[in-house]
Parts: C-alpha cells; structure tokens; sequence
C-alpha cells in the first residue's frame, strides 16, 4: 500500500517489486531492481528515504526516517527479516558468505573466511 505523508508521494522505479501487504509512506525513492517483501514498512515521517539499486528489504523489516534523520540505503543491500533501521546512513555494501573452500583450518574453526560477491 502507497500513502501520500506530509505533501510526499513515494517513487517506485518500474522495474522494482514491492508486495502487496508493504506498506510504503510519505517522501520514500525506491531504485531500480529492488525487491520490498510482505509486511515491510517504510515510512518517512518528515525526512526522505532513498534506497539504491538492487536492495532487498525482507519481510517485516521497518525503515523509518525523522525530520531529524534521513535514510539513505546503498546499492546491493540486504535489509533482514524484522530489522529495524531508524534515521541510518547505510554505504554501498557487498553481500558476504562464509565460504569453507576459501579458508584455512584455523579460519573455519573460528569462523573468519568468508567470500564477497
């Protein structure tokens, strides 16, 4: 669901899925290629939210923004199942997975190795 919030009507680019039961408020850009899951909230309640390309918000995940502090979500970010994200700057990241193949002995006992894509 899509609300108009103070003045503001969220941007959803064309080639972003956003499910039926997210709800989406007020001054919020959503970039192309990302997904925004069942039972997701993202609402700006005074400052504007933007999330890069390829961002994945996960089910009943929140993100909300203040008149105080903005949201900016960077490209190729995973938001997890219920997080809450309130006025953050978050960078452009890399999705990481422990990858044993990658490390040595040492490294996978203390779980240390991991692999970036």
């Amino acid at each position: 669901m899509m609300y108009e919030h103070l003045g503001a009507r969220p941007r959803i680019h064309d080639t972003a899925v956003v499910a039926p039961t997210a709800v989406i408020s007020g001054d919020v850009e959503i970039g192309p290629n990302c997904q925004v899951l069942h039972g997701a909230v993202i609402t700006a309640e005074g400052g504007p939210i933007t999330l890069g390309e390829h961002v994945i918000v996960m089910e009943n995940a929140l993100i909300r923004a203040t008149a105080a502090d903005a949201v900016h979500i960077g490209d190729h970010t995973l938001v997890g199942t219920l997080a809450s994200i309130a006025g953050r700057v978050r960078p452009s990241v890399r999705r990481c997975s422990w990858h044993p193949a990658l490390a040595s002995s040492t490294a996978r006992s203390s779980g240390l190795a991991a692999r970036c894509g």
